[in-house]
Formats: structure tokens, C-alpha cells, sequence
């Protein structure tokens, strides 16, 4: 049960750790560049943590699916939006895959990014896009798909957009 429950909060990592930083600029001034950065690996690396976890749980389970159910957010009639994350022979690749790779643009981009004026806004960005391919690839329903689906692809948007001068 709750190893379960630690692979499925690889998407809320990175999406706490952008409200975080967003309350650091709403109630004071902009956190330091090393404050942004720290924030962000650490929830990166717990991120991919969390991956390894429900990559550990696959892998245990003899290479069947692991499915974590996190409730029912809302139902309404018929309809109920469960909160399923999936760890099966697609999604774990694409996801240790994901989780690595943003982990790495996160360090790589500490540097290079260094005294840039919109080093906070990546950041964000890229915590957002985090969390969302996360939950696009670990879905476990349609909605939650959906979900990770939209918030890649405003994200992805504005990251290719980051230099607009």
C-alpha cells in the first residue's frame, strides 16, 4: 500500500515545488537563483525517486501491471474521475526516461541560465512540464491523461517561447 502510494506522488513533486516557488514570489522578494535551484532538483530528484519506486513495484510484481488508486476526486450521475496512476511495460520507461532528462535540464540549466532575467519563469516552466509528462505517462484514465496532456502542451509552449525579445 504505501510503496504504492510513494510511485504515485512522482507528479506532484515538481508541481509542489512550483507552488512553492511561486509563493516565494508572491510573499517576498524573488528567492535567489541557488534558492530556485535547490528547490527544483530536490523535487526532480524525488520525482525520479518515486519513479524508481513504482519501477521496483513493476519489476516485483513480475513485470505486471502496478496500479495505485488515489480515490475519487469528484462523481457526478454515473460519471466518477478516479485518480489512477499505472506502472506497467509502457509507461515506466517513458517515464525513468522523463524524470531523468528533466532532472538534467535542471542542472544544466542552473548554469546557463545564470543571471538570465527569466530564470524563475524556467524554472516554473519546466517544473510544470515535469509534472505534467509524468501524468500524461503514468495515467491510469482518460482524464488524468487529459490533464497531463494539457498542461505538456502550455508548457512546451511557453518553454519554446522563453527567449520572445
Amino acid at each position: 500500500m504505501w510503496p504504492e502510494l510513494l510511485a504515485a506522488t512522482a507528479p506532484a513533486w515538481p508541481a509542489a515545488a512550483a507552488f512553492v516557488i511561486g509563493a516565494l514570489l508572491l510573499f517576498r522578494s524573488p528567492p535567489s537563483e541557488r534558492t530556485v535551484v535547490r528547490i527544483s532538483t530536490a523535487s526532480l530528484a524525488l520525482s525520479l525517486l518515486a519513479v524508481l519506486v513504482g519501477a521496483g513495484l513493476w519489476a516485483a510484481n513480475g513485470f505486471e501491471p502496478v496500479v495505485a488508486q488515489l480515490g475519487h476526486w469528484f462523481q457526478v450521475g454515473d460519471y466518477e474521475l478516479e485518480i489512477l496512476v499505472h506502472f506497467d511495460t509502457a509507461s515506466v520507461p517513458v517515464a525513468l526516461t522523463a524524470a531523468v532528462l528533466v532532472l538534467a535540464t535542471a542542472r544544466f540549466s542552473a548554469n546557463y541560465l545564470h543571471r538570465e532575467p527569466g530564470f524563475v519563469r524556467f524554472f516554473l516552466l519546466m517544473l510544470g512540464f515535469a509534472s505534467g509528462m509524468l501524468l500524461l505517462v503514468l495515467s491510469g484514465s482518460l482524464d488524468v491523461l487529459f490533464a497531463g496532456w494539457e498542461l505538456v502542451g502550455l508548457c512546451s509552449v511557453l518553454l519554446v517561447a522563453f527567449f520572445h525579445e
